[in-house]
């Protein structure tokens, strides 16, 4: 979901770039609508963002093109944006569900594996009390 995000991010930012260029067109030859939207002048600082950031980034960048006002050419990008973030955190809260179910798989196997391992121990030092020493270890060979 981070490269499709990316890609909208580039897009977004060209996209502002050519309004950029036909604002003059426009008659608001003081607008600069680009660095409204990503006051860095480059996109790069979003698409480079942790995933925990870059969704308050998202919505921080929703907010600026918000404030362009809705008569504003870009003003509709902001349904899309809002659709594509929502996207990503469905998408995101989806990821770290199914990593902790892995986490906590990956644990009660080593538990299992533990409870196994002293099982494992019990049964050779009761096999040695009942047998000499030398039958138990060829029953039980050493882990």
């Amino acid at each position: 979901m981070k490269f499709k995000l990316s890609a909208k991010y580039r897009h977004r930012f060209k996209t502002d770039q050519r309004a950029d260029r036909g604002v003059v067109i426009i008659a608001i030859p003081t607008a600069r609508v680009l660095m409204t939207i990503f006051p860095t002048g480059k996109f790069g600082g979003l698409v480079n963002l942790p995933v925990e950031e870059e969704q308050e980034a998202l919505d921080n960048l929703v907010l600026r093109l918000q404030s362009l006002g809705e008569d504003h050419p870009l003003f509709v990008e902001t349904d899309t944006l809002a659709v594509n973030i929502e996207a990503s955190k469905a998408a995101v809260a989806i990821f770290e569900v199914a990593t902790k179910a892995v986490k906590t798989a990956l644990t009660k196997e080593e538990m299992a594996k533990a409870a196994l391992r002293q099982q494992y121990e019990k049964n050779y030092l009761q096999a040695r009390d009942m047998f000499k020493r030398s039958l138990a270890e060829r029953i039980f060979l050493k882990l």
